[in-house]
């Protein structure tokens, strides 16, 4: 059904174009500087305009370091104009080590200034230090496990006069350190609150940090100079949105892809499809190569999470409503080079639709045409699309982002990293959704429903797999075949049993067909929904199927109880409104507050997926009971008792409401 939009996006979309356009993006971003932000921003206003899109905007936010956006801290706006770090002492070693903007990353963004005329000192490894009044006065190399944002506050508090680093993201693993030793890697190190101090602080590769350190152990004395020309000042940051109109400027799909990053694939590469999609489906409609849209099309382009939960808390956002949406995160890496696989990070249970099943079925296409193309399912995503997937907004978003990446964060993602078929594979696979949710009537929602049932089915039969091939403590990452279904990344714990699990995939299959009816109108919804019956059938069919197949190899008492028993709790009947907009970062608890929340009492901060699922539900229907079964479905273990501990101290510091 979707294979004539398929066919006409893929005919007009140009590698070469969207290549041209994540190099625009990139190569002002790649400075980290808001003043490079704000040209990138000039860009994307003037691009969406010649492309004839409408309700152009630059949503702004604070970048201040202390203005709240829901419960995030954005950092100051900072720009850099030079720094250079020089080996003075020994004359063996003597030399530049590393100079912005030469290599930009080679400056941690957010840096503080030296003095005009630098700083010299004397470079120390800090894993060889023994007296910490030694630390006053010098140049401080970290070791390869500590990295720069967490550590330089305790160590400015020592005299420290700067930081060098060669920490990279999972350093500290001898093997990921070994991988491409010669890149410098990307650090935000901003000022966090609680008056932490600032250094200066350079990134260099992991070669070189193993080269100093070495000759530190030798006896070397190594004298620094390090010069930093940069400042953080109260600033802003801009979202920009544009939209492709349909025949209701109300309902909309929704495409983002974040700005503002080093790389060229993570992340121009979203941004400089994004723009080809704007101009491809713009020519397809003129053309009449394609149907009219009955919804428009929504691109935005964030700083990556707070851009888009400015945008979510937006008077714009406010005013239309986004009935399903794609995050294009990482989409242009060249698959041999990076060694790379496209992941996608579903939608959550708690906003149905169809979109997931859709995104799915149209990667299997994909693959079908080229099997050298790799893509699995990974869970449920994060980055800017938890927040268009929050039931606030309720526009399912799977996000797109190609990992591993052998280049990621370091200063080695460039142009050469990017692939003009990836990019139009991607492209292709983006735009047709985008197209066949703009364009789709009852016929494609009865489809829509089909292959949402089918992704229900494949997600029942994985998790049996799962509870037959493993009882123990460890189930292995799985990927059906053709890269179909959901990977399941752990295993069900003690604690809910499988019955229970199957009976919640069960009743999140049928929500998320009966998703299919928001691509309707209103008055036809209640119809529309009684005509999937047959669809809901066949979804409990199948788990009363996957759970006789458990019996019969693992035995009937492998399955527990569909509705545990679970023991009174005082509290657990109350109803948590949520107060903050967007998933929480804790930015606003202070120390003290944050060690309220013992392991003992709450389990810890929530975090991750499940601090999310957490707000998600804090509807004003769910009591505290009901979100720990949900909680109980999605992670297979929950405290009641530590829950509702949890939410109270939540009620205490302003983040929900309990009634």
């Amino acid at each position: 059904m979707f294979r004539p939009i398929w066919e006409a996006v893929a005919a007009e979309f140009s590698g070469d174009g969207a290549w041209d356009q994540t190099h625009e993006v990139w190569r002002r971003d790649r400075l980290s500087t808001a003043r490079a932000f704000g040209e990138t921003a000039d860009y994307l206003v003037a691009r969406l305009k010649d492309l004839g899109l409408i309700d152009i905007e630059r949503i702004p936010f604070k970048a201040d370091g202390r203005t709240f956006l829901g419960d995030w801290t954005p950092s100051p706006a900072w720009d850099a104009d030079a720094a250079d770090l020089t080996i003075l002492e020994p004359v063996s070693l003597a030399g530049r080590v590393c100079r912005y903007p030469d290599n930009p990353i080679c400056l941690g963004m957010n840096s503080a200034a030296t003095p005009a005329d630098g700083v010299t000192a004397e470079l120390v490894d800090a894993a060889r230090v023994t007296d910490r009044r030694s630390l006053r006065g010098a140049m401080l190399l970290t070791t390869p496990a500590e990295r720069p944002r967490e550590v330089r506050g305790i160590y400015a508090k020592r005299g420290v006069v700067g930081i060098v680093s060669d920490w990279k993201p999972g350093g500290d693993n001898p093997g990921r350190r070994s991988i491409e030793p010669e890149g410098t890697y990307w650090e935000n190190v901003w000022h966090e609150p609680w008056g932490r101090p600032r250094l200066p602080v350079f990134k260099i590769p992991p070669k070189t940090g193993d080269r100093l350190r070495a000759a530190l152990k030798s006896g070397k004395r190594i004298v620094v100079k390090a010069t930093v020309k940069a400042r953080n000042y109260n600033g802003r940051i801009d979202t920009v949105t544009g939209v492709i109109p349909g025949r209701s400027l109300d309902e909309e799909i929704v495409c983002v892809g974040h700005v503002y990053e080093i790389g060229a694939n993570d992340n121009a590469s979203g941004a400089g499809c994004m723009l080809e999609l704007a101009r491809v489906i713009r020519a397809l409609l003129k053309a009449r190569a394609m149907p009219r849209l009955r919804r428009s099309i929504r691109f935005v382009f964030p700083w990556e999470c707070y851009g888009s939960l400015a945008y979510a808390l937006s008077k714009t956002a406010r005013r239309h409503t986004a009935l399903a949406g794609i995050n294009a995160d990482m989409v242009g890496n060249d698959l041999c080079l990076c060694g790379s696989s496209m992941e996608i990070g579903r939608a959550p249970d708690c906003t149905p639709s169809p979109a997931n099943a859709l995104i799915g079925r149209l990667y299997a296409t994909l693959t079908d045409r080229d099997p050298t193309f790799r893509w699995y399912w990974s869970g449920v995503g994060g980055d800017d699309g938890q927040f268009y997937s929050d039931p606030a907004i309720g526009a399912a978003t799977p996000v797109l982002v190609m990992w591993p990446d052998r280049f990621y964060h370091s200063n080695q993602d460039t142009m050469e990293k990017v692939s003009r078929t990836v990019l139009t594979q991607n492209g292709t696979v983006i735009g047709t959704y985008l197209a066949f949710l703009a364009t789709a009537g009852r016929r494609e929602a009865l489809w829509l429903a089909n292959e949402t049932y089918r992704w229900s089915r494949e997600r029942i039969e994985a998790y049996a797999a799962e509870v037959i091939e493993g009882s123990g403590d460890t189930i292995r990452n799985r990927v059906p075949e053709g890269g179909s279904g959901d990977t399941i990344r752990n295993r069900v714990p003690e604690g809910a049993d499988p019955a229970e699990r199957f009976a919640w995939l069960r009743d999140r299959g049928i929500e998320h067909i009966r998703g299919a009816a928001r691509f309707l109108p209103a008055s036809q919804r209640e119809r529309f929904i009684a005509d999937l019956a047959a669809f809901e059938t066949l979804v409990k069919v199948d788990v009363v199927g996957a759970k006789e197949r458990v019996a019969a190899v693992a035995g009937p008492d492998a399955l527990g109880d569909e509705t545990p028993a679970v023991r009174s709790v005082d509290g657990a009947d109350l109803v948590p409104v949520r107060l903050v907009g967007g998933p929480p970062c804790f930015d606003k608890l202070t120390p003290d507050q944050r060690r309220a929340f013992t392991q003992r009492a709450t389990g810890g901060l929530p975090g991750g997926h499940r601090r999310r699922m957490i707000f998600f539900l804090c509807d004003g229907r769910r009591t505290i009971a009901e979100i720990n079964a949900w909680l109980r479905g999605e992670f297979g273990t929950s405290d009641l008792r530590k829950l509702v501990n949890t939410f109270r101290l939540l009620d205490r510091f302003g983040y929900v409401k309990l009634g």
